[in-house]
C-alpha cells in the first residue's frame, strides 16, 4: 500500500516575496556601505573580478527578470554575482536556498543550508526547507532529526505528521504510533487539513486527522494486523468519508483477505440418497 505523503509547497509568490525582500534589504545596505565608507587611497588597486555598484544594480535587475519569467538558471547565475559583491549579506545565501529549493536541486539547496546553518543554527525557515531536501533525497534520519527541532520549536502538528512519516520510512513503527497517538490527541487534528496523495499523481487536502488515523492503519497493515488496519481505516472515513486514499487501502486489505467458508444450516440443501 502507498502511503500517503503530506506535501510541502513554498508559492511562487511568497517564493518571489522573499527574494525581493531579500535583494531590497541588499540594496538598502548597498547604498549604507557607500555612504558610510571610508575613502579608498588611490594607490589601493581594485579587486580583481568586484562587481561595481552599478553592475551590481544590473544583476539585480536580471535576476527580477529572470523570476518574472521562471527561469531558474539566470536568476541563480544574477544572485551569485550579487553574492560576490556582498559576501556579508546573508540573506542572498538564503535566497540562493530557496531558489534551489524551488529548482528542485536538493543536493545544492542542502549543502547551502549546512552552510547558513552552521553560522545562525537558529534560522528556523532554513533548518525546515533543509528537512524537506533531505527527505526529498531520501535521507530520512537527517531530515527526521531536522524536522524535530523544528516542531520542538514551533509545535505545529503538520510538522508531527512529516515525524511520523519519516519514522515509518525509517521502519521505526512504535515512535510511529507513539507519534500518531500525539497528533490524534492533539485538538488542532480536526482544525488542520494536510494534502495527501490521491493516486495518478494527484493529491487531496484531508483533515489531519483522518490522516493519522490512515497512516495508523499502514502501520498495522505492514505488521499484520488485519483488524486493526481496517478499524483505523474505516474511523479514517468516519472523519473524512471522501478520503480517497483511505477508502483504497481499505478496499486492497479486505480484498486480500481470505474468505472465510461456512455453511447455512437453515438454507442448506440435503444431498440426495
Amino acid at each position: 500500500m502507498k502511503l500517503g505523503r503530506f506535501i510541502f509547497q513554498i508559492m511562487k509568490k511568497v517564493f518571489t516575496l522573499t527574494l525581493l525582500a531579500a535583494l531590497s534589504f541588499g540594496a538598502y545596505a548597498q547604498k549604507k556601505e557607500t555612504k558610510d565608507a571610508v575613502a579608498t587611497p588611490a594607490a589601493t588597486p581594485k579587486t580583481a573580478g568586484a562587481l561595481t555598484t552599478s553592475e551590481y544594480q544590473l544583476q539585480e535587475k536580471i535576476f527580477r527578470a529572470a523570476l518574472k519569467y521562471s527561469d531558474g538558471d539566470a536568476a541563480k547565475n544574477a544572485l551569485f554575482s550579487m553574492m560576490v559583491q556582498n559576501p556579508e549579506m546573508v540573506s542572498l545565501k538564503d535566497s540562493l536556498a530557496i531558489l534551489y529549493f524551488n529548482l528542485n536541486r536538493n543536493a545544492e539547496c542542502v549543502l547551502v543550508c549546512r552552510d547558513i546553518l552552521s553560522a545562525n543554527e537558529n534560522n528556523d525557515n532554513i533548518l525546515e526547507i533543509k528537512a524537506i531536501a533531505e527527505q526529498n533525497l531520501g535521507l530520512y534520519r537527517e531530515s527526521l532529526a531536522d524536522y524535530e527541532k523544528v516542531y520542538g520549536k514551533t509545535k505545529n502538528i503538520s510538522y508531527l505528521y512529516e515525524i511520523a512519516t519519516l519514522q515509518y520510512q525509517l521502519k521505526r513503527f512504535g515512535e510511529c504510533n507513539t507519534t500518531v497517538s500525539a497528533i490524534l490527541n492533539n485538538e488542532e487534528a480536526t482544525k488542520q487539513t494536510i494534502s495527501i496523495s490521491a493516486g495518478q499523481g494527484q493529491s487531496q487536502k484531508v483533515p489531519m486527522k483522518a490522516a493519522a488515523y490512515n497512516l495508523r492503519g499502514v502501520i498495522a497493515g505492514d505488521l499484520k494486523e488485519y483488524s486493526a488496519a481496517i478499524s483505523n481505516y474505516e474511523e479514517a472515513l468516519k472523519v473524512y468519508p471522501d478520503f480517497v486514499l483511505a477508502k483504497n487501502n481499505l478496499e486492497v486489505l479486505k480484498k486480500s483477505q481470505p474468505k472465510t467458508k461456512t455453511t447455512d444450516k437453515a438454507t442448506a440443501t440435503p444431498k440426495k440418497k
